[in-house]
């Protein structure tokens, strides 16, 4: 009450009670009577006066009368603090947007200044406890296409393919997929174009709706390769490719692709590789990338610890070196091939490496088809996990370790082998280079000219001296070198 209200209260209230002790005086006495009408009007004015004084001094003021000040956020929120006693406030989303004035701070709110609504803002926070959340279980099935690849991989109802086995196993993947329900893939990824990687892609892509395919920016010369690019112009779908860095989402789970990472000779190493994370476990694939495209990935500096390892190129020496492994740190390792496959699949030498480092090791070649489930925490198999240790090569009599060819026939009682129509041999003699017409790669499946760079860098156990002509050097599966096409 400021002093200015004081006075004018007063005053007022004299007059008032002067003007109506002289109308009441004029009443009782005749001669005054003619005064009457003054005195009333001057009673009024004085009334007037008072209540207006009382009004002044905030008397009256409905804001201190509220027992319960509303708060900013409470009237934001559309809550009634109000108690029923001002339903003037709204919702502010009821409020136009014509009248919000931004010129407007935290003090012109009644009864809220700024540390009250900070304050009210921080004890409104939910903090969300990631750690326990519960996530969708995934699940990595490696599945048994004898001497080939395929991964299936499904989370919260998304499918992912890696590469679909040969040619002979595209049924095979099918009736796989739609034992589980599946009948739309989400991703379908061919790591690279060798047939017993993308042979059965064509039956998969034909049967099932894939939303999005990644294949490497390489082709082959083969029936094979032709017989893919044929379906998915049949079917309209493009060719997403492969950038190192980009990550995708299937399900709660992600992936993101860390290779290839350059240009290389064998399509091999042009494997798209990815690394795949649940909740706090990974894995990791990288098709059949060998030593200088696994090097590369480790100079990329992308993340490649991983809990499970699909080991690569199904266990040839030419992969999985110590460094990688090392690396990635895998406590799993899973390796794809067939059970008495011609290419000595898995070597000593990857499975020495392996066992030196403490990882527990899966094959298909043994155990069929491998699920590994993980619920963000902790991954378990559906089988436990090998204790042969045995490499695909073959001992000889005097306990070399020798690489089998394709045609090689291994007796049944002896530790010696028989080559019907070609021989690998540690020193060809100088006829075999002379009269040789490809160099053939027992290891990658691929045939050189004699000339070829690639040559030079392949382990002598792994070729073979061919006079053959390419038509049959073809007939007996291998696939011409992309980099002499010979």
């Amino acid at each position: 009450m400021n002093t200015l209200s004081i006075i004018v209260f007063l005053l007022a209230s004299l007059g008032a009670v002067v003007a109506f002790v002289y109308m009441t005086l004029g009443v009782l006495v005749k001669s005054l009577r003619d005064t009457i009408p003054k005195s009333l009007g001057t009673f009024c004015i004085m009334f007037i006066l008072c209540v207006g004084s009382l009004w002044l001094c905030g008397v009256t003021s409905p804001q201190e009368n509220r027992e319960n000040p509303q708060s900013a956020i409470a009237i934001a929120m559309g809550e009634d603090t109000t108690n029923g006693y001002n339903d003037t406030y709204k919702p502010i989303q009821n409020v136009s947007s014509d009248i919000v004035s931004s010129d407007y701070t935290y003090e012109d709110i009644p009864y809220t200044s700024k540390d009250d609504i900070y304050e009210t803002i921080s004890n409104s926070i939910i903090e969300v406890d990631t750690d326990n959340m519960e996530l969708e279980e995934l699940q990595v099935h490696f599945i048994d296409v004898g001497q080939g690849d395929c991964t299936l991989i499904i989370c919260d109802g998304e499918a992912m393919l890696i590469d679909a086995g040969d040619n002979n196993k595209g049924t095979t993947v099918q009736l796989y997929l739609q034992k589980r329900g599946i009948d739309n893939l989400d991703y379908v990824i061919g790591t690279h174009p060798d047939a017993d990687h993308i042979g059965g892609m064509d039956v998969v892509m034909a049967k099932f709706d894939c939303e999005q395919i990644m294949f490497p920016n390489v082709s082959n010369d083969t029936a094979t390769y032709r017989d893919v690019i044929d379906t998915m112009e049949y079917r309209g779908y493009k060719n997403t490719l492969p950038v190192v860095g980009s990550s995708y989402s299937l399900g709660d789970a992600t992936f993101t692709i860390i290779a290839p990472n350059g240009n290389y000779d064998d399509t091999n190493n042009y494997s798209i590789g990815l690394r795949l994370v649940h909740g706090e476990n990974s894995f990791l694939f990288i098709g059949d990338a060998e030593e200088e495209a696994e090097t590369a990935i480790l100079h990329n500096g992308m993340e490649v610890s991983a809990d499970v390892l699909k080991v690569a190129h199904h266990g040839s020496d030419s992969s999985t070196s110590k460094n990688f492994v090392d690396s990635v740190n895998p406590s799993y390792a899973v390796i794809s091939c067939g059970k008495d496959n011609s290419y000595g699949h898995p070597s000593a030498e990857t499975l020495n490496t392996l066992r030196s480092g403490g990882i527990k090791v899966y094959r298909t070649d043994e155990q069929g088809s491998i699920v590994a489930t993980s619920d963000g925490q902790s991954i378990s198999f559906n089988c436990v996990s090998s204790e042969s240790w045995k490499s695909g090569e073959i001992e000889n009599v005097d306990n070399t370790v020798v690489q089998p060819s394709v045609n090689q026939e291994i007796t049944n009682n002896e530790n010696t082998f028989e080559n019907e129509e070609s021989s690998v041999s540690e020193e060809p003699s100088i006829e075999q280079e002379t009269s040789a017409r490809y160099i053939l790669n027992i290891n990658s499946k691929k045939f050189h000219r004699v000339n070829c760079d690639s040559v030079a860098r392949m382990a002598e156990k792994n070729k073979i001296y061919s006079d053959k002509s390419r038509d049959e050097v073809i007939a007996e599966g291998y696939e011409p070198c992309q980099n002499c096409n010979p």
